[in-house]
């Protein structure tokens, strides 16, 4: 039988703006799996896997920089101020 920790915390936090959630995965993904995928390119002389490390690095470089304009205005609007613990469909950008 399996028990259930209710005071598990889930994955993705209910108090804070999707916004800071997807700056996080951009950043891990581009520290865990697209920075892995140019050095092993490089390492091997594999320009697919360098490049598409790059591709992959790059786009996720994007993604930080969108998140933080978006987080910036929004914390200058206000928007976060008095930020509750929702439902990720439900939360705040």
């Amino acid at each position: 039988m399996l028990l259930k920790n209710n005071n598990k915390k889930p994955f993705i936090p209910r108090d804070k703006p999707k916004a800071w959630v997807f700056f996080i995965i951009a950043v891990l993904v581009g520290l865990f799996i697209s920075s892995p995928l140019m050095i092993v390119g490089i390492k091997t002389e594999n320009n697919i896997l360098e490049m598409l490390g790059k591709f992959l690095f790059f786009a996720c470089s994007v993604v930080c920089a969108a998140m933080t304009a978006v987080g910036i205005i929004q914390n200058i609007r206000g928007k976060y101020d008095k930020i509750e613990e929702r439902d990720w469909n439900d939360q705040v950008w």
